[in-house]
């Protein structure tokens, strides 16, 4: 069984706007966290970004070529997170067949609208023949037919697609990496430093203790500058917080993410980096990219 993920997006639905949102999408075994999957909504492009790596088992690896990004038309991406194995098969398999189902292909001129309806109905009627999608996440990215790009998650056990408009970070499974790059400091540290002072500080002092500590730490929040981004900030920093992800983890020799001493690591595999924009869906990795240092 694949890992079983935890996961949640934002999504944006803002024309003509100079917010961009990185949206962090985690995925991992209950206890033993894997995966990472990036998602970068721009005005002008929707940035995706995984590893490919599944875990059988805290000590087996199922795979280092797993595709968790596949084209879907040649306006829309689709990306998953959760269990990946609705029906027994992979992602682009599932992804493939409800392509020839909805008589679509990588070529379809079919914006992501029309996508996420047919894509809603394909479930429905699956899982009317017994198809178990719990846990399953598939999240899209395109322009609609108006021209806007529009983001959705859509979890098929749980009700209709969702389009937002949140403008800043979200995250789930195994987060010190991303939230060290993002922060400057895990959340969780910071809690402990929260804890610390609530038990022995007094009173008088803990308010304004609290108020330094979050001063001293928002200025190395990255995703609050993310309004300034150019289309290759986002690409390289999609790059970065995959790519990171991958060497802390096998540098630790997989603890960091799993949380215990003997696994492999849960992250790994090549890196997938894909670009939809209003033209179309093009493919940055692969073939080779590697950001300018």
């Amino acid at each position: 069984m694949h890992n079983l993920g935890m996961a949640r997006t934002f999504v944006v639905r803002h024309k003509f706007s100079h917010t961009i949102i990185l949206v962090l999408v985690l995925m991992g075994c209950p206890q033993s966290f894997a995966t990472i999957d990036v998602i970068i909504n721009t005005p002008e492009c929707v940035v995706f970004a995984s590893d490919s790596r599944t875990t059988e088992s805290t000590t087996a690896i199922a795979s280092d070529t797993y595709e968790k990004i596949v084209q879907v038309t040649r306006y829309v991406i689709a990306q998953t997170a959760g269990t990946a194995l609705p029906g027994n098969k992979n992602f682009k398999t599932t992804i493939q067949d409800f392509q020839w189902d909805s008589h679509l292909s990588d070529t379809s001129s079919v914006f992501i609208d029309s996508v996420v309806k047919l894509f809603e109905s394909y479930c429905e009627h699956h899982e009317s023949l017994g198809v178990n999608y719990a846990g399953f996440l598939v999240a899209f990215g395109g322009p609609d037919s108006l021209g806007d790009l529009r983001y959705c998650e859509y979890w098929p056990a749980t009700g209709a697609p969702e389009y937002r408009s949140d403008y800043n970070v979200r995250w789930r499974g195994s987060k010190n990496v991303i939230t060290r790059l993002i922060f400057g400091i895990d959340p969780d540290m910071k809690e402990r430093i929260r804890e610390f002072v609530g038990q022995n500080v007094p009173d008088s002092l803990q308010d304004s203790l609290k108020t330094e500590l979050d001063a001293v730490t928002a200025k190395y929040k990255i995703a609050m500058r993310v309004q300034s981004w150019s289309l290759k900030d986002a690409i390289d920093y999609a790059y970065l917080l995959v790519n990171s992800t991958i060497l802390v983890d096998r540098m630790s020799g997989g603890e960091y993410v799993s949380g215990k001493e003997t696994v492999n690591p849960r992250t790994g595999g090549r890196i997938l980096l894909c670009v939809v924009t209003r033209d179309g869906v093009r493919w940055v990795l692969p073939p080779v990219y590697v950001p300018d240092r």
